[in-house]
Order: C-alpha cells, then sequence, then structure tokens
C-alpha cells in the first residue's frame, strides 16, 4: 500500500521559504502558503494561499508547518503549531532564547509531533565532518567562520543570529563546545545594537574559532573555513573545497607550499532536508536530534551577548544555577491564602480566601485581589489594579495601575498590559494612565497585547500572540495583528457556528455545553435566561 504523501504548509515566502516550498510542490506535497506579502502569495496560485499562520491553521488543509519567517517570530509560531497538533520544520533558529527552545522540545515530545530545525546544510556539514574523521585535516586548530551582507537590517534581531548554523557546525567540528568566548561589536546604522560582530572562542585543547556577523558588508558572503595541519577545507554555497597546502620549515623559517584543490560533491542540502522531513512525517518519527542541538547552540548564541553586554571574555556555558530551596507546599485547606516564600508582598494587600501567590511575583499595595485567584511565577501586580474573584494570571504577566479584571478572568502566559498609549521614557506620564477593563469570563491567550483604554467584552477569546487595538465584544473571538473578530465563543469556551459579517442574523447552539445564542452583527447575547 503506497503511504499518503504529506500535507505541508509553508509559512513566510522570503528566500528560504520559496525554494522549500517550490520542492514542496515538486514532491506533490504542498498544500498551502502564508505570508503577510500578496505578491509573494501570488507566487503559489496551485494551493491555497493565506496571510495569518492562525488563518491557516483554522483552515484544517495541512498538517505539518514549514516556519521559515524571521527569528524572532519562531518560538511563539512555533508554540502555536504545536498546539495545533501540526509536524513542524523550523529554519533555524528554533528561538532565540534556550528556554523557548528546551520548551519546544517538550511540547513536540508531550504531542508526540515532529520537530526538525535545518537550513539546508547537513550534506555539505556531514562532507566535512568525514573529511575530518577521514585524517585528510587532522585535528583542527581553528575554524572561521563568516556570514556579511549589506542589510537587512532588523532591530528585533540581533545580527549575530546570522551565526546559529556556524555555531552548530563549530561543535560538531570540534566534538565539544568552547570553554570561553568574547564578542566585539560595531554600531554603525543601528546605534542601540550591533551592525557587525566578531567572535573569539577558545576551545579547552588550544583549538579557536573566529566568527563575523555583518550587516553593512559591500558584498554577500557565506563561508566555513577549517584548518588543520594536514589541510584546509572551505565550505561555501554548499560546495566543499579541500586544500592541500602545507607548511615546510627551512632555514628556521616556515615557508608556504601551495597545492592542489579538490572539490567534493556534496548533495542539495534543501532538497535532502525535504526528503528527511516528508519521510519523518510519514514514519511519525517525534525522536529528531535536532531539537536538542538547537538548545545546545543557544546557549553560545546567549554567551555572546553576555559578552557584548559584559564588554568582556565570558564562560561559553551559563554558569550553574544555585540550588532552590525547598518549595514551600500550599495548604491543605481549599479556602485558606498561599503566598510563596519567594514572593514580595510591598504594602497593604488584601488576598481573597483560597487565592494562591506563586514564585518571585510582587504584589504592590494598596491593592485586593479576589477569591480563588492564582498568580503564576514572576507575576507583578500594581497598585490600585482591581481583581475579581477566580482570576487565573499565568506566568510572566505585569498588571498595571488602570487594569480591572472582572472575575473568572484568564490571562496566558506572557501576555502584555499597557496603561500609557504614547509611552516615553524621558517623557513620564504617570496620572495619564487609561483604564483597560476586561469583563468576566474573558480569556486572553499567550503573547498577546493588549493596548490600554480599549474593554474587552464577557466571555470574549483572544488568541495567542494576539495585538489587540480596539474594544473586542463579548463572545468574540479574536486574534492577528492587529486583533480582528473571526469568530464567536461559547461561554464554556467552544467556537460557536457564527458567522462575522457586520449585517448578519443568527442563532446557534454550542456542542457542548448546549447553550443557545444569536447573533445581530457583531452583536452575540445569550438566548437561555441565566445561561451566563
Amino acid at each position: 500500500m503506497n503511504t499518503p504523501i504529506p500535507r505541508v504548509g509553508v509559512v513566510g515566502l522570503g528566500r528560504f521559504g520559496a525554494a522549500i516550498a517550490e520542492r514542496l510542490a515538486h514532491e506533490g506535497a504542498l498544500a498551502a502558503v502564508c505570508d503577510l506579502d500578496p505578491e509573494r502569495r501570488a507566487r503559489f496560485t496551485e494551493v491555497p494561499a493565506f496571510a495569518d499562520l492562525l488563518d491557516l491553521l483554522a483552515a484544517d488543509v495541512v498538517q505539518a508547518i514549514v516556519l521559515a519567517t524571521p527569528a524572532a517570530t519562531h518560538a511563539a509560531m512555533a508554540r502555536a503549531v504545536l498546539d495545533a497538533d501540526q509536524d513542524l520544520w523550523v529554519e533555524p533558529p528554533l528561538a532565540l532564547d534556550a528556554a523557548d527552545a528546551d520548551a519546544l522540545t517538550r511540547q513536540a515530545a508531550a504531542r508526540r509531533r515532529v520537530l526538525m530545525v535545518d537550513g539546508g546544510d547537513g550534506p555539505a556539514l556531514a562532507a566535512l565532518l568525514r573529511a575530518r574523521d577521514e585524517g585528510t585535516l587532522g585535528p583542527l586548530h581553528l575554524v572561521e567562520a563568516r556570514r556579511a551582507d549589506f542589510g537587512p537590517f532588523h532591530p528585533d534581531e540581533p545580527v549575530y543570529t546570522a551565526l546559529l548554523p556556524d555555531l552548530h557546525a563549530l561543535v560538531r567540528l570540534m566534538g565539544e563546545p568552547p570553554t570561553r568566548l568574547r564578542a566585539i561589536g560595531a554600531s554603525v546604522v543601528q546605534t542601540e545594537a550591533p551592525d557587525h560582530v566578531t567572535v573569539h572562542a577558545h576551545f579547552g585543547g588550544g583549538a579557536r574559532a573566529v566568527l563575523t556577523a555583518s550587516r553593512i558588508a559591500p558584498t554577500p558572503e557565506r563561508r566555513l573555513t577549517a584548518l588543520g595541519p594536514d589541510g584546509m577545507a572551505v565550505l561555501e554555497a554548499g560546495t566543499l573545497t579541500l586544500f592541500h597546502h602545507r607548511v615546510t620549515w627551512q632555514d628556521g623559517l616556515p615557508r608556504a607550499e601551495a597545492g592542489e584543490a579538490q572539490s567534493i560533491p556534496v548533495a542539495d542540502g534543501l532538497s535532502a532536508a525535504v526528503e528527511r522531513f516528508l519521510a519523518a512525517i510519514a514514519a511519525g518519527e517525534t525522536a529528531l536530534p535536532d531539537a536538542a542541538e538547537a538548545s545546545a547552540t543557544l546557549r553560545l548564541f546567549e554567551a555572546i551577548g553576555r559578552s557584548l553586554d559584559a564588554d568582556r571574555d565570558v564562560p561559553a556555558q551559563p554558569p550553574p544555577a544555585p540550588a532552590a530551596a525547598p518549595a514551600a507546599a500550599p495548604p491543605a485547606e481549599p479556602d485558606a491564602v498561599f503566598v510563596h516564600p519567594t514572593a514580595v508582598v510591598d504594602g497593604p494587600v488584601e488576598l481573597g480566601p483560597g487565592t494562591r501567590v506563586w514564585h518571585f511575583s510582587k504584589l504592590l499595595g494598596p491593592l485586593r485581589i479576589g477569591a480563588r485567584c492564582s498568580l503564576g511565577q514572576n507575576v507583578v501586580v500594581e497598585r490600585h489594579v482591581t481583581i475579581g474573584d477566580n482570576v487565573k494570571i499565568q506566568n510572566n504577566v505585569s498588571v498595571y495601575s488602570g487594569v480591572v479584571l472582572e472575575d473568572d478572568v484568564f490571562c496566558g502566559p506572557s501576555m502584555v498590559f499597557t496603561n500609557v498609549g504614547t509611552p516615553r521614557s524621558h517623557y513620564p506620564r504617570r496620572g495619564e494612565y487609561a483604564v483597560t477593563r476586561v469583563e468576566r469570563g474573558a480569556s486572553i491567550g499567550a503573547n498577546a497585547t493588549v493596548v490600554c483604554g480599549h474593554t474587552l467584552g464577557r466571555y470574549c477569546f483572544v488568541g495567542a500572540g494576539a495585538v489587540v487595538t480596539k474594544d473586542v465584544p463579548p463572545y468574540a473571538l479574536v486574534f492577528g495583528n492587529p486583533a480582528r473578530v473571526r469568530g464567536w465563543t461559547c461561554y464554556c469556551g467552544l467556537r460557536l457556528d457564527l458567522g462575522v459579517d457586520a449585517a448578519g442574523e443568527q442563532q446557534a447552539t454550542c456542542a457542548g455545553c448546549a447553550r443557545r445564542y444569536t447573533r445581530v452583527g457583531h452583536v452575540v447575547e445569550a438566548i437561555d435566561e441565566g445561561a451566563t
């Protein structure tokens, strides 16, 4: 019996994404494309095209996603793909933070999904590793890598992000990570961040590596050079060239003797990566080593940032975390208040029965928090915030002055409230905070941003990563940037079979709890008295 060809969508149609989409189309596996740019989408007329990842996932036309968007978007988008139970291939890097990469690895394993991180350099790197192992080069003394171009300038993406493939190759070539490194940056165009970074890495056996990333180079360069006592190798444009140069000594002085150059055939990296991804999907393979290797590489990436910030040598691996104190257990009584010993309560704070405040959170009084609330790790609640009963605030959320959370509100991890519409560091606007009201039963997804001065209607649902820039109607399902009404949700959270046209009139019954609703334009109300 023939194995069905997987249905794959490509998100991001830049140079890498477009090339992958063309190869998938050749294999008959391309089922959809997604990009903000309509001109890029128009290149692929044979498959459905979307401008928004969440729209693509909701359409249920693919079973796997290739993510080739800017690196800063990878963590949030990869999380959304895995949440939708899709297999995933991410153009490196998997994330810009090793903790995010670790979390995605765990998420993929828990959902038994393929998670592949591949930039198409696998066959070329494999050929270079064979040359090292076969003794053509000898033990490597120096690796030099350079990734340079004139632009593009990404303000939210460090220039040394381009070095992630080379950091991965460096560890594979040396057989171990460096012990320490020093990064030196130059800011020419973007004064707030370097446009040009050079990294000097030191290994335990005395080997060295020099890596350079630049957005201010006159011509594009993508080259990795490996030097050993018996030869040299250059990896450039998917081609591996071995140079059999040698050094002889005459009268106590070194003398360079050029040898022949030998080109090593290398398979097309992107085609090989496509084949590997499709095979992994077909086999239901989830134990790819890519994600774990991506996490290790990101720890070197983070060390470069630490070195730039400190302007000195730093250890290439993060220092071990101090031993944690035994975590205090919450009391067994359901109405007892629990505040973890690491949390800080500053000023008069009233906590309702059964409310629990977890690790490293901070509460600034005067403040009242209702009954049966749960505040996750690293939550900050400022003065004069109003929080009702049974509110759940997940990790890494700050609730600023001017925010009102009514009963039964859910705030997802790392979502953001603002309290000033025109913030300036040099022009304080304390006292001008706008009120943001989140009405009863509303849910806000992870990494969403709620711009101040708006009301989120009762039982609305804000999707992960959305940017809310205007009022959200009750029961509305919104997502995107800016967030738009994409549907309607029941009191219980399930999606209702209701349209979003401004002039329509409909009724619907929830498939889960059987509550009934009526819609007139963008006004949805419960029919059953007391249903909500």
